[in-house]
């Protein structure tokens, strides 16, 4: 039996393409500069607040002058949010180019923390702080696939898919090119998400042809740590089954695998919402990488519709089947692995998984094809 359909990505490869492509339309960034209109149009009705009941007077300081007073936030505060507002609508010109950048998110959070909020009521001063939550969730997501060196790995990638698992489709709109191929450092003649070819647990990256930064650079994948802990919870539930993951750091830390650093202390190891960042902080390492261009197709809203992933992604995930190399099979039918992109498997029930050779797992997992259409 041999199977000629093109290399597809896994399920969880292909929401994490998905979710990268959906941070790239130029959507966001128009989203991003309606809630920093909001938030400068709120901004400027405090502050004409504040200087109409003359607020300048009750929070002036002999020794500091000015420096807690409405007056000093309008002259640098609101400056900050016109220029993080300018550099978005930048930004999002710059799209016609092919070129992609940060926001401005970081300047303008930092230029905040240095400028008091005392002179605020403490409903205003809650009102601020929400809208500087609701732009960071905006903002942040766009800046960590836009940075350069690109640091997303799995985890933050799986994070971010479980985020916005409501703005997700499946891989139905997704085509993988192996014809079209660069190496890290090398500038794409297209504009999209790469996957790495010879790292296929490595975490894509997405890259833009207009300017030099648009070039992937090392691929993050997993290193020993990392691949013990994809064995011990499994491809679908990494990072998801908070129970599994403070299990294994628990053994990990034990073992001698993992240790606690710095701001990580001795209980975190067994708590179920700390512990999937310890293992992450000691679970990658960065590799040279060929890259693979994915493209995203376009579909008719009914298809869309019909593949939206809402937010049971993760626990039906986590029921996938599957099986180690060695294991017998449980079930017949086409199987892949992340070990070697587009292997595909056909075994029997009973019959011994495939061990193949990779370079970048030790650990080999065969998971249940979702497709299990085949040629004769």
């Amino acid at each position: 039996m041999q199977n000629d359909n093109p290399p597809t990505l896994p399920p969880w490869q292909q929401l994490q393409v998905m979710v990268l492509y959906h941070l790239a339309a130029p959507e966001r960034l128009v989203e991003l500069i309606a809630a920093l209109d909001s938030w400068i149009e709120a901004s400027g009705t405090t502050l004409d607040r504040a200087l109409d009941q003359g607020r300048d007077r009750a929070f002036s300081d002999p020794r500091w002058g000015v420096r807690d007073t409405p007056s000093n936030w309008s002259s640098y505060g609101y400056g900050l949010l016109l220029d993080f507002r300018k550099s978005t609508v930048e930004a999002l010109a710059l799209r016609e180019a092919e070129i992609y950048r940060m926001t401005g998110l970081n300047g303008c959070i930092r230029g905040l923390q240095e400028l008091s909020l005392e002179w605020m009521t403490p409903d205003e001063e809650h009102d601020f702080q929400a809208r500087i939550r609701s732009v960071e969730r905006l903002a942040a997501p766009l800046d960590a696939v836009f940075a350069r060196p690109c640091q997303l790995n799995d985890f933050e990638l799986t994070g971010l898919v479980s985020d916005l698992s409501e703005h997700l489709t499946t891989g139905a709109r997704l085509k993988l090119h192996p014809e079209i191929r660069i190496k890290s450092g090398q500038r794409p003649s297209r504009t999209g998400v790469y996957v790495p070819a010879e790292l296929p647990a490595a975490s894509p990256q997405f890259l833009w042809s207009g300017d030099e930064f648009g070039a992937p650079g090392p691929a993050w994948t997993f290193n020993s740590t990392g691949d013990a802990a994809l064995q011990h919870v499994g491809r679908p539930a990494l990072w998801v089954n908070k129970a599994q993951m403070a299990k294994f750091a628990a053994n990990a830390v034990a073992n001698g695998l993992m240790s606690v650093p710095p701001p990580f202390e001795a209980q975190d190891v067994s708590d179920a919402d700390v512990a999937g960042s310890l293992v992450a902080m000691q679970a990658f390492e960065a590799r040279p990488s060929e890259w693979i261009f994915v493209e995203l197709l376009e579909s008719d809203p009914d298809e869309q519709a019909s593949t939206r992933v809402d937010d049971s992604t993760a626990s039906e995930a986590a029921k996938r089947m599957e099986a180690y190399a060695g294991q017998p099979c449980p079930r017949t039918g086409w199987w892949r692995t992340a070990a070697r992109l587009g292997e595909r498997r056909y075994v029997e029930m009973g019959k011994p998984m495939p061990d193949i050779q990779s370079r970048t797992h030790g650990v080999i997992i065969w998971y249940f094809d979702d497709d299990q259409r085949d040629t004769l």
